[in-house]
């Protein structure tokens, strides 16, 4: 409550002599009273009049209502006039916090390395987010492949949905450089940046491996890059729904690309799985279509597929898109990280050159399969620089959110005024006709006694 009494101030605290109007208008009521207008010429009249004295033999003036109303409605004008204004109370500002969840925020990071890169840059975010930011205004999180969160300003995601991605996870920066954002990440991306503020953990070049297959894995080791043969159980598995079976010419492009990489392709298993490629569920009947990619064209028979696209996630996209015989476009083929999905039944051979095909799935296996464990791109280990914190612009207040009351006030002040002084007026008027009315009957009074 003390508080809120602190918080009280006026618009335009120059308008407080207005406060005096209704305490000079009522001490002139006081001061100057109208005694009542009668005519008389008789005692009976005289003793018709009301007692106007007490018992102490003093007058009593009273006040008129029309008086006190006036008096009010100087006194809500005054009010009006000063526009007090209390503690604001609005929804606050929406701040929005964009995680970079690159492998290289799982780094070691800090002088001990006792946390990630990750959670120092949030460290800093987090810290110069409690000096900026209000009581009521509330964090939009923002990471790939992550749902958008909406927090109190002193809350933090979870754990797992803070978790560096094994491949990717980097944000588009560009695509959120406004005021009120922070980028939270390892260095400064390569991207301009004009609005948005910039939380860096920076961190050291970190040595180990930056590729394997099957059988060898690479490793940076500052100086140069070296090939050790380091045989490993991984492998790309298959799921086939019951009732359906991957096409041959896929299966023999995928065994080809598996084997040339040393890749285990099973249906089950325990090894280390890179890659899923899964047949989803069909309904309906099957329709004709033509596959059409990177120069290569085919024939394939397919439904539509059950509706559960979400599955992927919030990085799928439509990789193959076939045309029905009716014109109508649909996807057969999406990729998320780690994950292909293959609507079809039926698939021809392709016509033209059968390496444009084989070419052109490789390529997408190469960018949908999973890294192995411990396996980090070059980019990612090397040295992120020192660490940064640069505050950008501050939020904008939400349109729509937190409506000012304060002009809203300011308005039902003036309208009591208003109300007060026409409540006034018709009183003042009413009292005029009465006067009159008893003017006339005491004038007939004294005549009739005349």
């Amino acid at each position: 409550m003390l508080t809120g009494l602190l918080a009280f101030h006026c618009a335009r605290p120059g308008a407080a002599w207005a406060l005096l109007l209704p305490l000079l208008l009522l001490f002139l009521a006081r001061a100057l009273p109208r005694p009542p207008q009668v005519v008389v010429g008789t005692l009976e009249l005289l003793r018709d009049l009301p007692a106007v004295e007490g018992g102490d033999g003093r007058a009593r003036p009273r006040r008129q209502p029309w008086v006190l109303l006036c008096a009010l409605g100087l006194l809500l004008g005054a009010l009006a006039s000063l526009g007090p204004r209390g503690a604001h109370g609005g929804a606050g500002r929406t701040w929005t916090c964009v995680v970079d969840r690159s492998p290289a925020l799982g780094f070691p990071g800090g002088a001990q390395g006792r946390s990630t890169r990750q959670a120092l840059a949030l460290e800093f975010a987090r810290a110069w987010l409690a000096r900026a930011s209000g009581a009521d205004d509330h964090v939009r999180w923002l990471a790939p492949g992550r749902p958008a969160l909406e927090l109190a300003r002193n809350e933090q995601p979870s754990e797992a949905w803070l978790a560096p991605a094994v491949d990717g996870g980097e944000p588009e920066w560009a695509l959120h450089d406004q005021p009120g954002v922070l980028w939270i990440s390892d260095r400064e991306p390569a991207v301009t940046r004009a609005h948005a503020g910039l939380f860096a953990s920076g961190g050291s070049a970190v040595f180990g491996a930056i590729a394997a297959d099957g059988r060898t894995t690479w490793t940076w080791e500052g100086a140069e890059v070296r090939a050790h043969a380091e045989p490993r159980a991984v492998a790309v598995r298959v799921q086939e729904p019951a009732g359906l079976v991957l096409p041959a010419v896929l299966e023999r492009v995928l065994a080809a690309w598996c084997g040339a990489r040393g890749f285990e392709l099973a249906r089950t298993g325990t090894a280390e799985t890179l890659l899923v490629l899964e047949l989803v569920p069909e309904s309906g009947p099957d329709e004709e279509l033509v596959l059409e990619r990177d120069g290569w064209r085919a024939r394939a028979r397919g439904a539509r597929p059950d509706e559960h696209e979400d599955a992927l996630g919030s990085e799928a996209e439509d990789w193959l898109v076939a045309r029905a015989a009716a014109g109508a476009l649909r996807p057969v083929v999406r990729v998320a990280p780690g994950r292909i999905q293959v609507a079809l039944r039926e698939l021809a051979e392709p016509t033209g050159d059968p390496a444009l095909f084989a070419l052109s799935f490789a390529r997408l296996f190469d960018r949908a399969a999973l890294p192995p464990a411990g396996v980090v791109a070059l980019a990612e280990r090397q040295a992120a620089g020192e660490p940064r914190s640069v505050p950008g612009e501050p939020a904008e207040a939400s349109t729509g959110a937190g409506v000012e009351l304060g002009p809203v006030l300011d308005a039902a002040l003036a309208a009591g005024a208003l109300l007060c002084a026409l409540a006034a007026f018709l009183l003042l008027a009413g009292a005029h006709d009465t006067e009159r009315a008893v003017r006339g009957q005491s004038s007939r009074a004294a005549a009739h006694h005349q």
